[in-house]
Order: C-alpha cells, then structure tokens, then sequence
C-alpha cells in the first residue's frame, strides 16, 4: 500500500526463514536478506543507516532484528553485563552435540534457580544489546535532519517465557502472558499529548492502520485491525477484542498439548482485564479457563467459576473465533533445508 502510495520501500531482516522468497519481500523494492546464518542488531542497524542516507523521496523501511532469541548470546562485551553465565556455555555445547534435546529444556526444566537466572541475564544482555542497535538507527536519523518528518514504530511478534508456567526460553506453544505481551513504541513529531500510555487493549493488527492514518493513506476495507489515533487522542476509552492462538506444537515433551495439529492450538480472547482461554482435549471436548489480569497478573487463578457472567459475555465471541480458525489452510511440506533451519533455531529436535 505504502509502494502504491509512492512511497520508496525496503526492508532490512535478519531470521533465516524470512528470506525474499518467503513472501515477505512483496511490496519491497528493496529487501536485505543477505544474513547468511543470522545478522545481528548492529548489523542490520549498519544497514538502515546506509539506507536512510541514500533512500530519496519518501520511504518506508522495515526492519526485523532476532537477538533476542534462545540460545542467548550477546556479543561478549555485553554477556556478563547483569551476572554471570553459570553452566550455559555447557548447555549449549549438549545442545549442539544431540545429548540434550531441546524441548526437554523448554517443558522437562529442573535447572537450579541461579542457572535459570544466568539465562535471564543473557537474555536481558540481548535486549540490552538490540536497544543500542536501535540507537544507531536513531542518531542516523537525527544525523539526516530526519527525525520530525519520521514516524517510528517499535514493536515484538512475541514476548518470552523464563519460567513462567514451567515454560523455559520460549514461546508460542500456550499463549501465556509473558508470551503475548509486547511492547509498542511509537514516536511522530506532534502527536499529541506525547509520552501518553495506553492502558486499553490493543493488538498487533492495529499497528499498520495507525501508521497509514498518520501517513494520511487511505485503509478502509482493506485491513482488519483499527487505528489507535482515537485511543492516543482520548476520543475512544474503550477495551478492543483482542484474540490470539498458539503455533504447532513440534516438540513430544509438550505433554500438555493434547491433541496436535492445527485442531490442537491453544486460543484465547482478551478484553479489558480478562482473558479467556480455549484448551483442546484428546476427548473432542475443551476447557475454558478465565483469569483477571488486573488481579492476577500471573494467571495463576481461574476465576471462571466466581465470574460466570463474565464468561457468558465472553464464550461466543470466541466461540466464533475457534470456529474461523480451525477452517482447513493450504496444504505444504517441508523441505529437508527448511527442517534443518527450524532445528538450528530451536524450533524442533
């Protein structure tokens, strides 16, 4: 939309599976895919840089940037930033070396607290690190005289789990909070009132139509989510739907997924401070659980029988959407390179 709007496009990515050829690449005139393995952030910042020098004219520019991903390994001025790395350099040659499996890591866990911690340190280490790889881009931008004709938008396709819920240095597979809680920063000179944060919940679709309204292009009956200029303005105090659902499960020590495939995907539907849960069982049936994350963050609670008319409010509205998602996909197969890529990144064994 942005090419059709004239708008000179390129993206800069850094994820192995995201090359050109996977569909990303529609729309760009421009897509640095050449990451060989996997870029890291000041990499890709170098790029950007590069770009917003030579790029005339108006122009969008993506960039996706993977640091923060298991296993942890920042540069090795930035490893023991917040603590020491206790065992971790072992686990990650057992890793390598097949003696331990992955998705034990992930759902068998029985590391010590101060192990579990020294992940968590590089963790933070990677963010750490992505954080200044933005700031690269940012003084290229003020170094241009860019910064008041740009908006900018900082986001996540995901959150993470650090053993929350007895799910380690992962996501996607239950759709906790710590998974699908992202951060969304945005900055455009004079939008006003400026460093206002929203409480109300919004989704990942509601990024694209905001941009497009503060680009002043034209959206309407072409994208599902909803702008939040009306949220950032004040003139919509209202909760928004907001619904989700977890990957394929591809690893056998989830146990807690009964039923695989497509049909065995966790979903859930958040609105205000509820959330409500869709489980599927091996028995054609589905547990609902509802938690108040006002009260309880940690969704260690199912308030479900206390809060039955908050149920009844919400069961069909994501009723209707296990219905949409369940509708048969296209079928595809994977290729031998595309499983050894998956493999590499901890996706399966």
């Amino acid at each position: 939309m942005l090419k059709q709007s004239g708008y000179n496009t390129a993206a800069v990515q850094t994820h192995p599976m995201l090359t050109i050829n996977s569909g990303f690449g529609k729309g760009f005139q421009f897509y640095d895919d050449s990451n060989g393995f996997q870029r890291r952030a000041n990499e890709a910042a170098s790029s950007v840089s590069k770009l917003i020098e030579e790029l005339k004219g108006p122009w969008f520019i993506w960039v996706h940037i993977f640091d923060p991903h298991f296993g942890y390994a920042p540069p090795a001025e930035y490893r023991t930033r917040f603590g020491q790395d206790l065992r971790v350099p072992e686990l990650y040659n057992q890793l390598q070396s097949g003696q331990v499996k992955i998705g034990s890591v992930i759902f068998q866990n029985h590391m010590p607290l101060d192990e579990v911690q020294s992940f968590i340190n590089l963790y933070d280490a990677e963010l750490y690190f992505t954080d200044h790889g933005l700031g690269v881009m940012i003084d290229a931008l003020q170094k241009a005289d860019l910064m008041e004709k740009t908006v900018i938008a900082v986001t996540a396709d995901h959150g993470e789990s650090l053993g929350e819920h007895n799910y380690f240095f992962e996501h996607g597979d239950f759709g906790s909070q710590p998974e699908i809680h992202v951060p969304l920063v945005l900055y455009a000179q004079d939008l006003i009132p400026a460093g206002k944060r929203i409480h109300s919940t919004i989704s990942s679709i509601d990024v694209a139509p905001t941009l497009l309204e503060l680009l002043q292009i034209s959206y309407k009956n072409h994208l599902s989510g909803k702008s939040l200029i009306p949220l950032i303005k004040g003139s919509e105090n209202q909760d928004r739907i907001c619904m989700g659902e977890t990957d394929e499960s591809f690893h056998q020590e989830n146990t807690r997924r009964e039923v695989r495939g497509l049909g065995g995907r966790w979903r859930w539907l958040v609105l205000g401070q509820y959330k409500l849960t869709d489980i599927p069982r091996a028995n054609g049936t589905s547990d609902r659980h509802l938690y108040d994350l006002k009260t309880d963050p940690q969704e260690a609670n199912d308030c479900s029988n206390t809060h039955s008319e908050i149920v009844r409010k919400m069961s069909p509205m994501l009723d209707v959407f296990v219905k949409e998602s369940l509708k048969p996909g296209e079928h595809y197969e994977l290729t031998d390179e595309d499983r050894e890529k998956l493999r590499s990144l901890g996706y399966t064994n």
